[in-house]
């Protein structure tokens, strides 16, 4: 269908086959039918990252303010994943979880739940922990074809 459409174009604009601009011509590309990645996700530089990140933005002094976390919590977030998505893992879907949280003496139990395979989809994870708050990131790397 389409080289029917692209032929009546071709005639009625009085185009020959050498004439065709480069956005005319209509690239076609083979299936690979290759499904490993070529550059498959590492958990280590991930966690190297995320390392980073808490270094950058949380210090033994910083004290838990509400309207600062949610502030952190949403930077942190977007700049792990944009990070990891720099390290060009192909194929390769990124979500980040960031939680800060204050210390109050209490207890706190958070858990991320999701489907996966587990031979190509990953994850790291790594907290951070002063006297004033706490903060939990969870780095997901989801594959797909």
């Amino acid at each position: 269908m389409d080289t029917l459409i692209k032929d009546v174009y071709d005639v009625l604009t009085n185009k020959t086959e050498n004439e065709l601009s480069s956005q005319d011509k209509l690239v076609k590309y083979q299936n690979t039918y290759r499904l490993e990645s070529k550059n498959p996700f590492n958990e280590n530089k991930a966690l190297a990252v995320i390392k980073n990140e808490i270094m950058k933005h949380l210090n033994n002094e910083t004290r838990y303010d509400p309207d600062e976390a949610t502030r952190i919590s949403a930077t942190m977030s977007h700049s792990i994943r944009d990070e990891i998505y720099d390290l060009d893992f192909e194929r390769y879907k990124i979500v980040c979880i960031v939680e800060i949280g204050e210390k109050k003496c209490q207890g706190i139990m958070s858990i991320a739940r999701f489907l996966r395979d587990f031979s190509k989809d990953k994850y790291v994870y790594s907290n951070f922990e002063n006297h004033h708050l706490f903060a939990t990131i969870m780095v997901g790397a989801f594959y797909y074809e």
